[in-house]
């Protein structure tokens, strides 16, 4: 018996032998397909996920046995294995395969059908919550709610397989409400609605599109008048939307697209739509009042930190309403012209023993303004990122996911948090700077570089590419000058340094892969180049440039964003 403890403890199951298949277990609630995906992405090819919501278990199901060996040896070796930044713990499965439950309805690939099973249901729901949820991923064409003894279900329709495959591994798994309302979400044939809703009296909410013309249900609209009234009577025809959510309305909690969804109106909101948004932009002026004071707590983003659970918006967006003043308002500005209402904390891991907050800062402020930066002081290799906004976010997860970064592979994701706390007497990194670092977005030592909506505008990312651009030299710099401070600064060695005029202000470093070209950027943005009696900063991005020719000294110009 105690042998068995340890084996599990270990991470292997009594009696199972290897697997490619993964048991994951002691999941938080409201963990997404997505986010589990992404998570084990770190250790391999991930061909498939099944989640068990209800039980907070999943099954990951590897490329190769050796990946999934791997992965339990290095937590035999005492590494914790995070996912939405808490532990888990996993060992192999019996199963050799992750195989789907035979029901004659589920789809073997993707289909524009799906199916949601509710979980744990505290809180009433109906179409229009479902409607609110799939809306932002595509054009549905039909909503169905059904309830019977076993399960409270909803079928929803896209208008195609694309938009329902970009919706599946985003709510599978996800919670509707705090800790409630979870969902398992399935891919499903037409037949569903013939073999889900046998009986037209436990649909308790429909939703047709207006170019739907068929009946949702076969047979339900050719009731009888008196058959439809003895239906609605039905004890067993439960009216899911008695009771009224919780604060913060309909929607998805704590998920990246859960900001775009409007909240639902509270009574007294209801009554007089307006007071609600004269409190808030009153509190908001005298925000900008008390900043002054110097008091915790009572400064604008104090303010704005306890307004935003109350609105419904980030923190950020409240932001950029038009709080702060001076350079601090020109960010806001700045940040509302993204219009976007992304999660703006990023969950950075696989990183190296070499990272630090600035090297991270150097690599993530080539997509946009950074905020703060903040290292685990628990578990090696993790970071967050706060950006200024969602765009910048959005394209540090695009670019930069997967990256071979220092040597070890980048894994760039959302955050479940969205905002960063302060943290007091936070533990220096092993290079001995600090684990936590703010990063200014005003005045004169401010790097970040999208200050202005003019230079938002400039901001176009680019895949890391073999080729940086480099700025901020002056007359004097000469090849060997910029290759000693890349030494120094311990990055890679380009194959060629050419300036792009006689002023020697501005260059290019051509690397032998895009690999070479980001460590460079990582280690070596931002280093200073002593000459003469100052030293100069040198600024770096990536240049789609293949030659350095007059193509290049044109888009050149365009990217002296910050001089």
């Amino acid at each position: 018996m105690s042998t068995d403890v340890k084996r599990i403890k270990r991470g292997v199951s009594p009696g199972a032998d290897p697997s490619r298949v993964i048991f994951v277990r002691e999941i938080q609630s409201n963990t997404s397909e997505y986010e589990l995906q992404r998570s084990f992405e770190n250790y391999g090819r991930v061909t498939q996920v099944f989640l068990m919501p209800q039980r907070r278990q999943a099954l990951v199901e590897f490329a190769t046995l050796l990946e999934a060996e791997d992965l339990i040896r290095r937590q035999n070796e005492g590494e914790t294995i995070i996912v939405r930044e808490m532990p888990v713990g996993i060992s192999f499965s019996k199963q050799s395969q992750i195989t789907e439950p035979k029901k004659e309805y589920l789809a073997h690939e993707p289909s524009k059908i799906l199916l949601f099973t509710i979980f744990n249901v505290r809180v009433d729901v109906d179409c229009e919550t479902f409607r609110k949820i799939c809306s932002s991923f595509g054009q549905l064409e039909r909503v169905t709610l059904t309830k019977n003894v076993m399960d409270s279900q909803a079928i929803v329709e896209f208008s195609s397989v694309e938009e329902a495959a970009k919706a599946k591994p985003q709510l599978n798994g996800a919670d509707i409400y705090a800790n409630c309302n979870t969902l398992r979400c399935e891919y499903v044939t037409p037949d569903v609605f013939r073999v889900v809703v046998r009986d037209p009296r436990c649909v308790v909410d429909e939703w047709l599109s207006g170019r739907q013309t068929t009946p949702m249900i076969p047979g339900l609209n050719s009731m009888q008048p008196q058959q439809q009234q003895q239906m609605s009577m039905d004890p067993r025809r439960v009216a899911l939307f008695d009771g009224p959510p919780p604060v913060g309305g309909a929607g998805l909690v704590n998920r990246r697209d859960a900001a775009s969804m409007q909240p639902a109106a509270s009574a007294g909101a209801a009554a007089a739509p307006g007071a609600t948004a004269a409190v808030v932009s009153g509190l908001l002026g005298l925000a900008s009042q008390l900043t002054a004071l110097n008091v915790p707590g009572l400064d604008a983003q104090g303010i704005i930190e306890r307004l935003a659970p109350l609105t419904g918006l980030l923190p950020d967006q409240l932001q950029q309403g038009g709080v702060g003043t001076g350079a601090t308002a020109n960010v806001a500005a700045a940040a509302a012209a993204t219009n976007q209402r992304s999660n703006n904390i990023l969950f950075l891991s696989g990183l190296s023993e070499r990272m630090n907050c600035d090297r991270l800062f150097n690599v993530l402020c080539l997509y946009g303004n950074v905020r703060r930066i903040k290292f685990f002081a628990s578990t090696r290799g993790q970071a967050m990122a706060e950006m200024l906004d969602g765009r910048s976010a959005d394209a540090c997860v695009h670019y930069l996911h997967n990256c071979q970064l220092l040597g070890k592979r980048l894994i760039v994701d959302y955050s479940r948090q969205r905002l960063l706390k302060d943290v007091r007497d936070a533990m220096p990194l092993p290079d001995g700077t600090p684990s936590v670092k703010e990063f200014d977005i005003s005045g004169r030592n401010c790097r970040n570089r999208f200050l202005t909506p003019e230079m938002v505008k400039k901001n176009k990312p680019i895949d890391p590419s073999s080729v940086v651009y480099f700025w901020g030299s002056q007359p004097e710099a000469t090849e060997q000058d910029i290759a000693r401070m890349l030494e120094t600064a311990e990055a890679p060695q380009p194959e060629r340094i050419q300036f792009l005029n006689s002023e020697n202000k501005s260059g290019f470093l051509f690397f032998t892969n895009p690999r070479d070209a980001l460590d460079a950027i990582c280690m070596a943005n931002h280093s200073e180049l002593p000459l003469g009696d100052r030293n100069w900063l040198i600024r770096m991005s990536f240049s789609l440039s293949k030659d350095g020719g007059a193509s290049a000294q044109r888009g050149a110009k365009r990217m002296h964003i910050d001089e």
